[in-house]
């Protein structure tokens, strides 16, 4: 009997907010599903909470050593029967229609790839949209196109509001790296250099919980590396004159945005290992080396604020004055 849509669930020390993300999933308008939980080695009561919830309902799960949110993702892939996937992170929730309205756009325009819209929710509860543009559900755009949007930020690059058709990953052996954090924008990439076609829905079906706790809100030493080898994943998996080339201006503000956060987290290293803020210093005035300063002072996707944070990026002044004033 075939299946729909496989819901892969990591689980990972998320006693408080797994039951609210597992109610959203088991909750949905469209029952074509089947739900695979995977507990990635919690050492918190994550288990018996998944315990609870398969002697009612009807889920597989998984219960294995800790490897990391990639490997966990991707066994829940290798297990799904679904013709499409969904990655939903535990401490996350989703609209009850949400699976709903992905598969039907997926139907309905035959797209490999369906891209809906998120929330932000902070643990106060307060709510802030990741899009403030909206989504053109009659239009299905083509990997270049859909590549171009990555880089200028019209598509973001999480996994989670996506319906992804599991033999795009299979068939093409797209897999999410194994030990790295922000795993999911290689992965990404690649899912869109090869989808016969990418379609949206105009509804905000995800809601991203912004959290203290969560390993990629906390500036380290790992996560500066892990950012900076993904960002150079990214470069190399992209033919420079076909993407580079073609959508310069794109390419452009994704070299800066990237900068900005790898900034951000380098800064962090001032204080905590001169060492390790010495040697990556260099790596990101390498990359700083590659943005061309007239192109992006004319790059309609930056606004006035983003330009003066520039300067501040080419001429050094952004690392000089975070010390200064510390």
């Amino acid at each position: 009997m075939s299946i729909a849509v496989s819901i892969v669930v990591p689980v990972y020390n998320v006693q408080t907010y797994l039951a609210k993300c597992l109610d959203s999933i088991l909750s949905q308008t469209f029952s074509d599903i089947e739900v695979i939980v995977i507990n990635d080695g919690s050492k918190d009561n994550s288990q018996e909470i998944i315990n609870q919830y398969a002697e009612h309902h009807n889920i597989i799960t998984i219960n294995k050593d800790n490897e990391g949110l990639s490997e966990t993702r991707n066994k829940g892939l290798l297990k799904a029967q679904g013709e499409y996937v969904l990655f939903i992170d535990s401490d996350d929730y989703i609209a009850p229609n949400m699976v709903e309205r992905m598969y039907n756009q997926a139907i309905k325009t035959k797209a490999d790839i369906v891209i809906s819209k998120v929330t932000y929710e902070d643990e106060a509860g307060i709510q802030e949209p990741m899009f403030t543009c909206d989504f053109n559900e009659e239009e299905i755009i083509d990997n270049k196109e859909g590549i171009k949007r990555f880089w200028n930020g019209e598509i973001n690059g999480h996994a989670w509001n996506k319906l992804i058709k599991r033999s795009l990953m299979i068939n093409n052996n797209i897999f999410f790296p194994k030990g790295k954090l922000y795993e999911d924008a290689p992965t990404l990439v690649q899912l869109l250099k090869e989808a016969n076609g990418i379609s949206f829905v105009n509804e905000s079906l995800y809601y991203y919980l912004q959290r203290e706790g969560s390993i990629t809100k906390k500036p380290s030493y790992k996560s500066l590396v892990d950012h900076i080898e993904v960002l150079s994943e990214i470069e190399r998996s992209i033919a420079s004159d076909l993407y580079e080339k073609t959508y310069q201006k794109e390419f452009q503000f994704f070299l800066l945005n990237s900068l900005y956060f790898n900034i951000y987290m380098l800064n962090q290293l001032y204080y905590d290992d001169k060492q390790a803020y010495r040697k990556y210093r260099k790596d990101i005035q390498k990359q700083i080396n590659k943005l061309s300063f007239n192109n992006l002072m004319n790059n309609r996707y930056l606004n006035m604020a983003n330009k003066l944070r520039l300067v501040l990026v080419k001429t050094g002044l952004v690392f000089q004055l975070r010390h200064r004033y510390k």
